[in-house]
């Protein structure tokens, strides 16, 4: 029976296109022509070792591009198939392969492995040997990672998935049904991954031996969460649309979904991004701001992405939905800046609310709302900064830490919220356009990259 996968001409020589075989495969066919062990009967070359016997029918097809050359040893260029003595083939690049004696027949490339395969393994069986043609089949022959897209666009899966959008909704809405701070968690997860080497989905991927990701950074380390509810969002559009939506773009679309169900704006994303395979880790420490960051160095750390001051405050209202962790600001209710003493920038009646909350040497997983209106995507966040309510020390210094330009627009936004969310919405779009040009996948599971072991192309001889 003829194999699968392998689509054998019924008439002619097979042409095969040089250029576009995987270099190491050439490399492969090269070697093994020149020194791979044969031996001549007749006008066939025969392998030391017998083939499958479904495959002795290929064996004898002859093949363009590769041709018989005299061996260096043989002190001529007139030999012909007539002799007896072995000879050698090679791959002349400068002639597309063409020139010696156009009569003798050979193996097509893939056969001349399997030749390889059977003369090394000469104990093993003919059935072996064949199961590790097509691993090595599958393997030089394993489609390409590409590169991670540059041109996003809205609309981006109407054809290849038209349901994605619609299915991660459903998720977050479901999610957030359950619990809902998951929204602002599932919001926060963009943030974290556009920072960190681009828009690459990279912040969801797991600890490996070999890789240390970025779930233990110190930004994300217990304070990164709702996990579960991307992977939700990832194996309902599977499901519908297995291997076409990559993980970085849920990660966008439930951000933007997450803001919307909680009251927010509405705005349509650009999609098209690839996952990465690696996380760093080091990275994310090195980019993330700590929650101790002021108003000064925030600015430069946004200009780094082409984003504005206008920007910096328009996404630090992010926090208008969500909770802070009580070890984020111990610091600010107790030695700020190792004074010994609260920070003076925080109203004393909001202050005694968090010591209560928050005691010194208490838990410091113990969470509050980031302003008086945790679940709902408003303007409070800014009208908090401005009556010195602001929960994180990086926030509180937008308003108070000295920085005119931030000031003013926490003021602006604290009196306008559809300036707000305009803002906002200009914001996430431009963050959401960070890139890499590492390699990238779609990957299946969100937490691991995809398995680069190869498949067999054929399922049976």
């Amino acid at each position: 029976m003829p194999s699968r996968g392998l689509d054998l001409p019924s008439g002619g020589p097979p042409q095969i296109a040089w250029e576009s075989l995987d270099p190491v495969l050439l490399h492969a066919i090269t070697w093994f022509a020149s020194v791979g062990p044969h031996k001549w009967h007749g006008k066939l070359w025969t392998p030391s070792l017998p083939l499958p016997t479904p495959l002795l029918d290929f064996h004898s097809r002859p093949l363009s591009g590769l041709q018989n050359v005299p061996s260096a040893t043989s002190g001529t260029n007139k030999q012909t198939d007539k002799q007896q003595a072995p000879t050698k083939t090679t791959y002349n690049s400068s002639t597309n392969g063409m020139g010696g004696n156009k009569n003798h027949r050979l193996l097509p490339p893939l056969l001349l492995l399997s030749t390889f395969t059977c003369s090394v393994l000469c104990a093993m069986s003919a059935v072996y040997a064949a199961s590790l043609l097509l691993f090595l089949t599958a393997f030089f022959l394993r489609p390409r990672i590409s590169l991670s897209a540059t041109n996003l666009r809205v609309g981006y899966y109407s054809e290849t998935c038209p349901s994605a959008e619609r299915l991660v909704r459903e998720a977050i809405r479901a999610a957030m049904a359950r619990e809902p701070r998951s929204g602002a968690s599932v919001m926060r997860l963009q943030f974290h991954d556009c920072f960190v080497n681009g828009c690459d989905g990279s912040v969801l991927l797991d600890d490996t031996p070999t890789m240390v990701g970025e779930k233990l950074a110190l930004s994300n380390i217990n304070s990164l969460r709702s996990f579960e509810v991307i992977d939700e969002a990832k194996t309902a559009v599977e499901k519908e649309c297995p291997g076409v939506v990559s993980c970085a773009d849920i990660v966008v679309i439930a951000a933007r979904d997450a803001v919307a169900l909680s009251g927010g704006p509405e705005w349509e994303v650009r999609l098209g991004r690839e996952d990465s395979l690696i996380a760093s880790q080091e990275a994310s420490d090195e980019i993330m701001p700590s929650p101790r960051a002021n108003a000064t160095a925030l600015i430069s750390l946004f200009a780094r992405f082409n984003l504005t001051v206008v920007d910096l405050v328009a996404l630090s209202g992010s926090h208008s939905i969500g909770e802070g962790r009580c070890f984020s600001i111990v610091f600010r209710l107790y030695n700020q800046s190792g004074t010994g003493r609260p920070d003076p920038a925080m109203d004393p009646d909001y202050r005694e609310k968090l010591d209560a909350l928050c005691p010194l040497g208490g838990d410091g997983n113990v969470t509050g709302g980031l302003d008086a209106t945790p679940t709902a995507f408003d303007n409070q966040y800014f009208k908090d900064l401005v009556q010195l309510r602001g929960f994180l020390n990086a926030d509180q210094t937008l308003f108070s830490g000295g920085e005119t330009a931030t000031k003013e627009v926490v003021e602006r936004f604290s009196r306008d919220q559809g300036a707000f969310f305009a803002a906002f919405v200009e914001g996430m779009i431009k963050m959401g356009e960070l890139q890499t040009q590492q390699r990238g996948e779609i990957r299946r599971n969100c937490r691991v990259v995809n398995d680069r072991r190869p498949t067999a192309v054929f399922s049976e001889f």
